[in-house]
């Protein structure tokens, strides 16, 4: 879908349009709109705040902050990451509400609950 978006859209990324802009991260030769980058951190964000609701705000706040590093960075337009978050949040819902998530979701159960609880040597996985 973001593809489609991308081909009718036709939007030079901002160090395209601006030669002022100096990008942080590698440059992309695709289309800015909407962010690829940006479906992609939300659809995971909502993904796994749906496997680790306990962690549910921590997990969809990383999502955000690596939506917002690309108009940081000069590769998207800030209008192109909330295209990709709506994406992103559409594609989530729909795969949530699928059967196939909930058997997933039923055959991971015991990997989610030592995934909570790391060995004492090991990194927490979001501890706030």
């Amino acid at each position: 879908m973001k593809d489609t978006f991308k081909k009718e859209i036709s939007r030079d990324r901002p160090f395209v349009a601006y030669s002022t802009i100096k990008p942080c991260l590698p440059l992309e030769d695709s289309k800015s709109y909407p962010s690829g980058h940006a479906s992609w951190y939300t659809t995971a964000s909502y993904l796994l705040a749906d496997l680790f609701p306990q962690r549910r705000e921590p997990l969809l706040l990383t999502g955000r902050q690596g939506i917002y590093a690309r108009p940081f960075c000069g590769l998207h337009y800030p209008s192109d990451v909330e295209a990709g978050h709506r994406l992103g949040k559409a594609a989530a819902q729909q795969i949530i509400r699928s059967p196939q998530w909930s058997k997933f979701k039923l055959s991971v159960q015991q990997e989610v609950k030592r995934a909570l609880n790391p060995p004492p040597a090991g990194l927490p996985l979001i501890n706030y």
